[in-house]
């Protein structure tokens, strides 16, 4: 009876040391899923900030490209002047 309760004992040691091994491994998890929290917090604060910059780039883009289309067509009006002037010019020698 006697070895009966010693094999009983050093399996509940044995399933003890187990069970505190397990909450160790569940607390070094535990801890790598919240730096994993915090590092994904990181990153979606920069991924906001990238959207941000991006959609500021694209209003600017806009601008330039609205600015070069009229500088082009001032330009294209200018030629045509200059053109008739030197036309005109001609007509007058």
């Amino acid at each position: 009876m006697e070895e009966k309760i010693d094999l009983i004992t050093k399996q509940l040691k044995a399933l003890t040391e187990q069970a505190d091994g397990n909450a160790d491994k569940l607390e070094a998890l535990t801890e790598q899923a919240a730096g994993n929290a915090d590092r994904l917090d990181t990153l979606t604060d920069h991924v906001a900030g990238n959207t941000e910059q991006l959609n500021q780039m694209h209003t600017k883009i806009d601008k330039i490209s609205v600015t070069q289309e009229r500088h082009e067509s001032t330009l294209d009006l200018l030629s045509r002047r200059s053109i008739d002037q030197e036309a005109a010019l001609k007509h007058i020698k």
